[in-house]
């Protein structure tokens, strides 16, 4: 599928951590993403874009997610969006660094081009962030 991952591993080796990693701890961080998705888009946006696109790839769907609004729902669970254009926002005070600063602002980037017709909201409750958008949907 052009622009989702297809079947290609989402993780990689952590590097981009400012610490190493202790010995006999794991994780993995996303990989990067072709320069060619969607250069223009936040990264917080492009990331989405790209992992819902994957997704529907993988469901055998149209990644538009053409649904009956009354069946479908979209729950973005965050803990520490948009923390980088924060800090870079408190570094030279320029507003538009927290552009597209909040969740709700990547989930909308996200299926802009989607004809996604049901509920879309998000959650941001720290470690909870995942089980909290589960019980929503």
């Amino acid at each position: 599928m052009a622009g989702g991952a297809g079947g290609r591993s989402a993780m990689r080796p952590m590097s981009a951590l400012e610490s190493p990693v202790a010995p006999g701890m794991d994780g993995g961080q996303a990989v990067d993403l072709p320069a060619e998705f969607e250069p223009n888009l936040p990264r917080g946006g492009r990331y989405l874009k790209w992992t819902l696109a994957a997704a529907a790839s993988d469901a055998g769907i149209d990644r538009r997610f053409p649904c009956d609004a009354g069946r479908c729902a979209c729950v973005l669970g965050t803990t520490l969006h948009g923390m980088r254009g924060a800090g870079r926002f408190f570094a030279d005070r320029r507003f538009c660094r927290v552009a597209g600063f909040l969740a709700g602002d990547v989930l909308a980037t996200a299926f802009k081009d989607a004809t996604f017709a049901g509920l879309a909201a998000t959650v941001c409750s720290a470690c909870s962030s995942s089980l909290g958008s589960i019980a929503l949907g």
